[in-house]
């Protein structure tokens, strides 16, 4: 029984050896090549960071070169903004670099709306509504070409990734919503002289009311002022843009609605220089207009981003909750202006913080026209490719 016992041990023993010794060899074909597999799949892995890192950097320089060419027209400052942009972002721990010959203007366009935007290059000479940025990890740019982890592994060191980014101006659909509430008629400054002329007006109910007749000197004329200049402001952008024009005192009206014709709204405003009501403010009510008039099916452009400025001297009602409804279902920005001492500039920045626009306060003319004129530069950039 002993023997047949030390027979079989035997037996298991001389297997175990040969079972440790297949092992050994499988490990030793096998082995390298999962080591193999690892460094393949670091590389890759650091290549997809390479290039998600590449599409932040080049996006950001688009963004910024559209910014900059929306502000102040000028290609050469936007191609700045872009190169300064992109050295901001690190690709493969090394910033990106661009080149003059990465940053191209031109226009962007589609056949239909369903097509997607095509991006033309004119160099800067002519009509310009977009922005292109390439991204270059290649060999012969600054940033040179991204370094694999493990080398060795297969034929290649290094790759080069390239990627392009366009960033577009958007065209606007308009509302300007104005005060001609009776405080309109007030001196625009401690420095300045109101000259008014006032009249009584026989009503069809045989009641009497009195409108003024702004001559000079104040915050209405001052309006009025910053109304054309940002008329101007706009013809001088690029994007199609329409205009439309409501106002309110206690009531509210549409004046003009939307329309490629800006001397329509000059016209408009002239008519109430002359003819101001001497009545008291109701905010959300010339909110209400410019938000039917943004929204109106006849003139509405589907394509183009809806914006709404409100501008008031004055306190009078609540536009918050109105704003933030309008900005929930329509996408509709607001932006908003207040003029002098006694306007709520508090109310009026929180309207425009919840539609993501911006406010603006004016103490005198010159701060009035210049909100007006950078709204108008202002265009709104999108990324299409």
């Amino acid at each position: 029984m002993s023997h047949l016992t030390q027979h079989v041990s035997r037996i298991i023993h001389r297997r175990s050896q040969q079972r440790r010794g297949a092992i050994a060899m499988l490990m030793a074909v096998f082995l390298p090549v999962l080591l193999v597999i690892i460094a393949m799949a670091v590389n890759i892995a650091y290549m997809h960071l390479a290039r998600a890192e590449l599409r932040i950097a080049t996006d950001s320089a688009a963004r910024a070169a559209g910014r900059t060419l929306s502000l102040t027209q000028s290609t050469a400052k936007a191609r700045a903004a872009a190169i300064a942009a992109a050295a901001k972002n690190s690709v493969a721990g090394q910033p990106l670099r661009l080149t003059s010959r990465d940053v191209e203007f031109g226009m962007n366009s589609r056949p239909s709306p369903t097509s997607p935007w095509l991006f033309t290059a004119n160099g800067g000479i002519g009509t310009v509504n977009a922005v292109q940025i390439t991204g270059r990890k290649t060999n012969g740019s600054p940033s040179n070409p991204v370094s694999l982890f493990f080398t060795g592994v297969t034929s290649r060191t290094f790759f080069e990734p390239v990627r392009s980014s366009v960033a577009m101006q958007i065209d606007r659909d308009i509302i300007l919503v104005v005060d001609r509430s009776g405080s309109m008629t007030s001196a625009m400054d401690r420095r300045t002289r109101a000259v008014v002329k006032w009249h009584r007006v026989r009503t069809r109910q045989r009641t009497r009311r009195r409108t003024a007749e702004c001559i000079s000197g104040t915050k209405w004329n001052a309006l009025a002022d910053a109304v054309d200049a940002f008329l101007l402001a706009l013809q001088q952008t690029v994007p199609d843009e329409q205009v439309g024009l409501a106002s309110f005192d206690h009531t509210a009206s549409r004046d003009v609605e939307m329309t490629f014709d800006y001397t329509k709204i000059h016209d408009a405003m002239v008519a109430h220089t002359n003819n101001l009501s001497a009545g008291g403010t109701n905010i959300p009510r010339g909110l209400g207009k410019g938000i039917d008039q943004v929204l109106n099916e006849f003139n509405a452009r589907p394509y183009a981003m809806k914006t709404i400025i409100v501008m008031t001297d004055g306190v009078g009602g609540n536009p918050v909750n109105a704003a933030k409804e309008a900005f929930d279902e329509h996408h509709i920005m607001m932006h908003s202006i207040t003029f002098g001492r006694r306007a709520n500039t508090r109310l009026m920045k929180r309207m425009a913080e919840v539609t993501g626009g911006k406010h603006w306060h004016a103490n005198d003319m010159t701060d009035l026209v210049e909100a007006y004129v950078e709204i108008a530069k202002d265009i709104p950039t999108v990324l299409t490719h």
